[in-house]
């Protein structure tokens, strides 16, 4: 039983056998991917932005982590410098 509706008959156009020998370029699938793909290089563009972002501020965190950590423990403000600098 179904109690939600969402099960398909057995008779769905898409289930039956030699379905990819036919036209697939009208299949909704395949529509469905090729109007997704429109928008794919704008997301993929903001990705990268975001994540080159992402990364300067970790890497930026870790520099001034070393710099207070070497001060503030060893008292050694050239090695601090110095981790900065890699």
């Amino acid at each position: 039983a179904d109690p939600w509706g969402l099960e398909r008959p057995a008779d769905f156009p898409e289930l039956q056998p030699g379905v990819n020998s036919t036209d697939i370029a009208t299949q909704d699938h395949i529509w469905h991917v090729r109007e997704a793909g429109k928008f794919y290089l704008a997301y993929e563009a903001f990705c990268r932005v975001c994540l080159s972002a992402g990364t300067s501020s970790l890497a930026t965190f870790f520099c001034y982590f070393c710099i207070s950590y070497v001060l503030t423990e060893n008292a050694a403000p050239a090695a601090a410098w110095a981790g900065l600098a890699l």
